[in-house]
């Protein structure tokens, strides 16, 4: 893999960005976000790694309930950002047969470090250099 786990957090993970499931929403905040003035969703070096604290942190943000909402999958994930994989496991559990037969895109074309070509999931988060390339 040219892009890893690794490489990912180099940024770390306490982003300063809000998350949004609205594509355009997140990718201006992502843009917008210290560390991330160099964000392009067309370059996969770029993209920050969104863990399941940092999602479930996004869920609670606004509520003030005393019950803790978690991720569960049943949300739609928006692409261009790399994900943890239980935040994936989740995701398939609900939605992966159904979205596959849905759409014309795969789950590869939109979450690349997280799915193989055959859209299976991968056991680590990470890119080849082939995928890479496809962004460019």
């Amino acid at each position: 893999m040219v892009l890893t786990h690794t490489d990912l957090l180099r940024k770390g993970v306490k982003h300063s960005f809000n998350f949004s499931f609205d594509q355009a929403t997140l990718e201006g905040n992502i843009k917008l976000s210290e560390g991330f003035d160099d964000y392009d969703y067309s370059k996969p070096s770029t993209w920050p790694l969104i863990t399941l604290d940092f999602l479930n942190g996004h869920l609670n943000k606004h509520s003030n309930k005393p019950i803790k909402y978690e991720y569960t999958g049943r949300q739609g994930l928006p692409a261009h950002v790399a994900y943890e994989i239980p935040i994936m496991e989740k995701f398939v559990a609900k939605h992966a047969s159904k979205q596959i037969s849905r759409q014309a895109i795969t789950l590869h074309g939109r979450f690349s470090f997280n799915f193989t070509s055959q859209d299976i999931l991968k056991k680590e988060i990470g890119m080849t250099a082939l995928e890479e390339t496809a962004y460019k």
